[in-house]
C-alpha cells in the first residue's frame, strides 16, 4: 500500500513539473503576425502560441543567435548608455532591455536615430517574446 502511495506521489510531482517547466515551451498553434511585426520576417523568428495562448519562439536558440546579429547596434547602444550590463537571457536583463526598448530613444541627436529607434522597438518585442518562451514567466520566479 505504501509503495502505491509513493508511486502515486511521484507521478503527481512529475506531472506538476511537466506542467510548469515543459508545457510553456511547446508551440501548439500557428502564429499570425499581426501585432508583432517589429522583428524581421525570418525563419529564425518563427513564432507560435503555447498552451497558455502566449506568443513564443518555435526555436529559442535560433531566434537568439539571429537577434544578436540583427540588432547588434541597438544592443551596443543600450550597453553603452545604461548600467544594465552586457545582454544575456536572464529574466532581469530581458525585463530591463524590454523596458528600455519600449521607451525608445530619449536623445534624438544620435546618428541614424530613426533606424536605432526601430531597432530598439525590435529589442523590446524580442525580449518580451523570449521571456514568454521561458517557464519562469508562468511560475513567477525572479
Amino acid at each position: 500500500m505504501k509503495k502505491k502511495i509513493c508511486i502515486f506521489l511521484v507521478g503527481i510531482v512529475v506531472i506538476a513539473a511537466l506542467a510548469l517547466f515543459v508545457v510553456p515551451q511547446i508551440p501548439v498553434r500557428r502564429f499570425e503576425p499581426v501585432t508583432h511585426t517589429m522583428l524581421e520576417e525570418d525563419a529564425a523568428y518563427d513564432r507560435a502560441y503555447n498552451l497558455y495562448g502566449k506568443v513564443i519562439f518555435k526555436d529559442r536558440r535560433k531566434a537568439l543567435d539571429k537577434f544578436k546579429k540583427d540588432y547588434k547596434s541597438a544592443l551596443e547602444y543600450i550597453e553603452d548608455n545604461t548600467d544594465y550590463g552586457k545582454f544575456n537571457t536572464s529574466y532581469k536583463t530581458l525585463s530591463e532591455y524590454f523596458l528600455y526598448g519600449l521607451n525608445g530613444l530619449k536623445n534624438r541627436d544620435v546618428d541614424n536615430a530613426d533606424v536605432l529607434n526601430k531597432q530598439l522597438h525590435g529589442v523590446a518585442v524580442f525580449c518580451k517574446t523570449y521571456r514568454k518562451s521561458n517557464y519562469r514567466e508562468y511560475v513567477y520566479l525572479p
